[in-house]
């Protein structure tokens, strides 16, 4: 439970930045640098969330199909290594996306339909090939 609240806390403070910017100082703009960054994190955290939800489903599975043998299965080294494969997963999933969209040129009028950047809403402002990012 502790992993899924930080997991929370790191998807609102990923967006906090230009929501507040947007909303309280009425600014329209994002540098591409920091839009890329805070879309590594809004879908690392959105992975990482799924993969604690499935570490946590199999807590309860051991709990209550072989409640005997729940501290034999799940062992301090066991939970930390499911937590560890869980992040790599997740940086491993979400990475490639800034490095590919990184490759793209854009040269249209660059808005976004969100206050937050999200790889649905950039994939569709290049002007070139994007097939490799489909």
């Amino acid at each position: 439970l502790s992993l899924l609240s930080l997991n929370d806390l790191g998807v609102s403070f990923s967006t906090l930045p230009t929501v507040l910017a947007t909303f309280c100082f009425h600014l329209r703009k994002i540098s591409f640098d920091s839009c890329m960054a805070q879309m590594f994190f809004i879908h690392f955290f959105s992975v990482t969330e799924s993969g604690i939800l499935l570490a946590m489903s199999f807590d309860r599975y051991v709990a209550i199909c072989n409640p005997l043998r729940y501290a034999t299965v799940l062992t301090d080294a066991r939970v930390a290594r499911m937590g560890m494969s869980v992040i790599i997963r997740s940086f491993c999933t979400v990475f490639p996306m800034p490095v590919l969209l990184k490759r793209l040129t854009f040269c249209k009028n660059n808005v976004l339909s969100h206050a937050y950047c999200l790889h649905p809403d950039l994939i569709r402002l290049p002007c070139g090939d994007i097939t490799i990012n489909n």
